[in-house]
């Protein structure tokens, strides 16, 4: 029986402990995203390396956990706490309400309409959706008639076809979609473009793939480093910029046109100047206390807690800004299939 952990850090150690890190871990010798050599250590995170790649500027952890270590990171601590006493009574709740690591409504529609932009929208299959919401989304409010979800996760595939009516699609399902989504979900995936060719592999010639990811821009990569919140482990292997995502696409050969376009606020938020990824943890949710909660582990220096006060009051001024110079916070891309190979 795992052993009660009450942060993701605590969490975290164990597991690290218990399935051999680092020797047991996979290191890799080249860039997942582009396959260059020439990478890199960039920073560590809660005793995780992440390494960058100098040909694509992809950050990625390194070493990475195994396929078995990776079932037991989405079935125990945080993951499978989060899932229970958060996700699935809010959910319950509110159906109709975009999940906590989800995207908005807005974004959602613009995400659509970019697809319909792009050729038939009858049919959209979410690969990695979770409890159903965007698919629900996509055949309730935005009259798609046929939707499918293909997700891992026991429990939440049970809630998407029970309470939801999404359908759950198989792995080697003859049928073939207009659109095949994957949302926040590349970034998990071991093997990026593995995961990209088979969402291409669900589609017909002329099909539509979206994929949307964090952002880690140049000033998250160059300055923000460990703080910045898409550097997320174990949970986030890869952190993607628009030149990497780009070269993982093309690199599957499976798209006949890439097209990355940038959505949200500032992906590099000026507060991230200040080394805070070790000051703070988060709590654990229970059935005593369903929430999870950022919590101080340690106390800034002087100096420290001075300047990171300072830019958090004038953050907002520099929004449009880094908008502008660095990027938007998350990339959506869209890849047109292309003639199947035999």
């Amino acid at each position: 029986m795992e052993e009660q952990s009450t942060t993701i850090q605590e969490w975290l150690s164990r597991l690290m402990r218990r399935s051999g890190f680092p020797d047991r871990w996979l290191s890799l010798e080249a860039c997942p995203a582009c396959g260059g050599q020439r990478i890199k250590p960039a920073f560590t995170k809660w005793s995780c390396p992440h390494w960058v790649c100098e040909t694509c500027s992809h950050g990625f952890m390194n070493p990475q956990p195994t396929p078995p270590i990776i079932e037991e990171i989405y079935n125990s601590g945080y993951a499978r706490a989060f899932r229970k006493h958060v996700e699935i009574p809010r959910m319950r709740r509110d159906s109709d309400e975009p999940p906590i690591y989800s995207i908005s409504e807005e974004a959602a529609s613009a995400i659509i309409a970019g697809a319909r932009e792009r050729g038939p929208c009858r049919s959209w299959l979410d690969v990695g959706g979770g409890f159903g919401w965007f698919a629900k989304s996509i055949r309730d409010r935005h009259g798609v008639p046929r939707v499918g979800l293909v997700e891992i996760d026991a429990e939440a595939k049970q809630f998407a076809e029970g309470e939801l009516k999404v359908p759950s699609i198989e792995q080697g399902d003859s049928e073939t979609w207009d659109v095949v989504s994957a949302v926040f979900s590349l970034e998990h995936a071991a093997d990026p473009i593995t995961f990209l060719s088979e969402l291409s592999s669900w589609g017909k010639k002329g099909s539509t793939v979206v994929v949307c990811v964090p952002n880690f821009t140049r000033m998250n990569r160059l300055v923000a480093k460990a703080s910045s919140a898409n550097v997320a482990p174990p949970y986030h292997l890869s952190l993607f910029c628009q030149t990497s995502l780009e070269a993982a696409a093309s690199r599957t050969g499976c798209f006949d046109e890439i097209v990355i376009e940038e959505f949200g606020g500032p992906g590099f938020k000026i507060i991230d100047i200040v080394d805070h990824a070790d000051h703070f943890d988060i709590t654990i949710p229970t059935e005593e206390n369903p929430v999870s909660q950022t919590v101080c582990t340690s106390t800034y220096e002087d100096k420290d807690q001075r300047l990171a006060d300072f830019l958090g009051t004038i953050q907002g001024r520099f929004d449009e800004f880094l908008e502008e110079v660095d990027g938007r916070e998350s990339l959506v891309m869209y890849g047109r299939v292309g003639e199947k190979n035999p």
